[in-house]
């Protein structure tokens, strides 16, 4: 593949993966309001004799919000907030782990982008012939 051929893909490049990381930019702008962390189901058992957990055939079943805060974990059982509160949370959540899915994606764009312009730029580099005082590509 000649130079100018190597020079033209390497800028189709550069545009495309500007163009992905604009738009991926744009779904990170327009994310609102988002809580950290996950939202699981915990099943334990009371300890209770009389409860029909006891036989380990039920569970009792708490919806719980974990995250982590300074390096530990922090548990917030989300059982008094209402079901529109808790689907806003979840939704919160969902938002939040998105936000970072699309944030390592771009983190992954920016690396192919610069590889992309080093590329470019060694392809763009003539040298002068010191002898002739003209340029070499």
């Amino acid at each position: 593949m000649n130079k100018a051929n190597q020079i033209s893909k390497s800028r189709q490049k550069v545009l495309s993966i500007s163009k992905t990381i604009a738009d991926l930019s744009n779904k990170v702008l327009s994310t609102k309001i988002m809580t950290k962390g996950t939202v699981y189901n915990q099943k334990k058992k009371c300890g209770n004799i009389n409860c029909k957990c006891f036989d380990g055939k039920f569970y009792h079943t708490t919806k719980l919000l974990s995250f982590s805060h300074y390096g530990k974990t922090v548990l917030i059982p989300l059982t008094k907030y209402t079901m529109f509160e808790l689907a806003r949370i979840e939704k919160q959540v969902r938002d939040y782990q998105q936000f970072r899915r699309i944030r390592a994606e771009i983190i992954c764009y920016f690396k192919l982008l610069i590889a992309e312009i080093n590329k470019l730029e060694k392809n763009l580099l003539t040298e002068v012939d010191s002898k002739k005082g003209d340029q070499r590509e």
